[in-house]
Formats: C-alpha cells, sequence, structure tokens
C-alpha cells in the first residue's frame, strides 16, 4: 500500500504484522510501534517515537528520525538514511538499529539488549553525551573515536530497576538477571578495528544498508567506538 502527501500524521504501520507499506512525507509521532512483521518504507523525516516496542519487521526511512527512536525494540531491524534526535534506541532490547548518520544524547539509554550501529557516513558529526547511561546489555558501534567522557554507563540503582522490569516482563530468567546486576559494575569501552567475529555480525545489516541507501561503506581498518556491558 501507498500513502502520498502525508503530513504529520501519527501512528502509521502499528501493529503491523505483514505486507508492505511506503509512505511519502512526514510521518508524525509513534508510528511503526508494536510492529511484528511486514516491512514499512518512509520517504521523508519521522517523528519521535518511531518503531516503539517493535518485534519484527523492517522499517527504513530514508531521512532523519526524532526522538526516542527505536525506543523498548525487542526484534526487527530499523535503518535510517540520516540523524536520529536524543535517546535513540533507549530501553533497546532486541533486534537491530542502523542509523547512516549521527545521533543526539543519551544514545542506548538504559539499554537491555539487540545492536545499534552509527555510522556517520551521511552525516560525521559527533554523536551526543550521556551515551550508554544505565546501559546493561546490547552493544553499541559508533564509527570513529568518541570522547571517552561522553560515555556515562551505568547508574546502580538504575540499573537494578531495569533489570528487575525484565525480569517481571520475562524477557530474562533468574540467572540471567543474576548477571545483568554483576555487570553493571560499568560499561567496557573500546576504540579499534572490528574484529573478525564483530565484522561478519554487522556484515548483513551493513550490507543491507548499502543496498537501500546506495552508500559505499567499508568496514575494513575503520575505527569504531565499542560499547558493551563489561564482562
Amino acid at each position: 500500500m501507498d500513502v502520498v502527501n502525508v503530513n504529520g500524521h501519527r501512528y502509521l504501520g502499528n501493529g503491523m504484522a505483514s505486507g508492505y507499506l511506503r509512505l511519502w512525507g512526514i510521518v508524525g509521532n509513534a508510528s511503526a510501534n508494536v510492529m511484528s512483521g511486514g516491512r514499512l518504507d518512509v520517504y521523508g523525516d519521522v517523528q519521535d517515537d518511531f518503531g516503539d516496542a517493535m518485534n519484527g519487521g523492517t522499517a527504513v526511512v530514508y531521512g532523519n528520525a526524532g526522538d526516542a527512536l527505536g525506543q523498548a525494540k525487542r526484534g526487527g531491524e530499523i535503518y535510517i538514511y540520516g540523524d536520529a534526535g536524543t535517546r535513540a534506541a533507549i530501553q533497546h532490547r532486541g533486534g537491530v538499529l542502523v542509523v547512516g548518520g549521527s545521533a543526539g544524547k543519551y544514545l542506548g539509554e538504559y539499554m537491555g539488549g539487540g545492536t545499534v550501529v552509527v555510522l556517520r557516513v551521511t552525516n560525521d558529526e559527533e554523536v551526543g553525551g550521556m551515551i550508554a547511561r544505565g546501559l546493561v546489555g546490547g552493544e553499541i558501534y559508533i564509527r570513529g573515536e568518541v570522547p571517552r567522557e561522553y560515555v556515562t554507563g551505568v547508574d546502580r540503582k538504575s540499573a537494578e530497576r531495569y533489570a528487575r522490569s525484565l525480569l517481571l516482563d520475562g524477557i530474562i530468567d533468574g540467572d540471567r538477571y543474576m548477571q545483568l546486576l554483576e555487570e553493571s559494575e560499568g560499561v567496557s569501552v573500546e576504540q579499534r578495528e572490528l574484529s573478525e567475529e564483530e565484522a561478519a555480525k554487522l556484515a548483513p545489516y551493513i550490507a543491507r544498508f548499502k543496498a537501500l541507501f546506495n552508500k559505499d561503506i567499508k568496514l575494513n581498518r575503520e575505527i569504531f567506538t565499542i560499547i558493551k556491558p563489561r564482562a
């Protein structure tokens, strides 16, 4: 289905389970929420809270995204050509989020799982500060060297509350809960080339980004800032 002249209309694609939806214009707040399948393409920008609680499917944005992109996302894939606003991947729990440009403050706040990649190929501005605040799971890859002071890591009490919410929601079991508490002592921040294992893991998503947006991206010999829970 094709929808044109979208001008801030909200809730588009919510609950989508299959099919192919293409939107032209500016997509309003809280769209592509609770997707479980299918594909949604946006030829324009998306406003705040795009892809909230997404469980599956693929969302592609040929523009920029507002704040809280991929909030509480549990699965699926989101590809953004341009930039993401503040608090991208907040409470991100699963799946993949790839941003072609940069991202605002609080990237990966309270992140519990999944993979976030910020390529900085369509806009090489620095990512905002307060990265990975409260992160207890998952991994963030940012192309280029990010100042270490931009990564704030875990607040112990916040991490305990978030890990408990995952346990109560049935997303993790008791053993994983205890492991998250042990990991909440901090985050690991490395600035280096990707390992063979990391490059292989990211390769299919980078290939898809290249195919979607016709961008030539090379992972070899590129320095990434890699943020994960401390082992």
